[in-house]
């Protein structure tokens, strides 16, 4: 079971996230829609993978996009958790 248990601050760092990921190209040709990528982040720092979420936030564009396009290609969305060994830079 996936846990969804962030915190108000944590939901809006998330959504703060998600509005600079989708400004870009480069997300939009993975996720379909904003709510795909607001529940993946979620789930993977809710799921054994705590994020840096202000971390993430602050980073230039090349390691902001690859910890978001790393995380869409490797959470399991049956458990939450990064697949293949995937490690996010802003992971804690």
């Amino acid at each position: 079971m996936v846990l969804f248990n962030q915190t108000k601050k944590e939901t809006e760092l998330i959504q703060k996230i998600c509005d600079r990921a989708l400004k870009k190209d480069e997300v939009r040709v993975i996720v379909v829609e904003r709510l795909d990528l607001e529940m993946d982040i979620t789930a993977a720092h809710c799921n054994g993978c705590r994020l840096d979420l202000e971390k993430l936030l602050s980073f230039n564009d090349r390691n902001f996009f690859y910890d978001i396009i790393g995380i869409t290609i490797h959470v399991d969305r049956k458990t939450g958790k990064l697949r293949n060994h995937f490690l996010p830079r802003c992971a804690v």
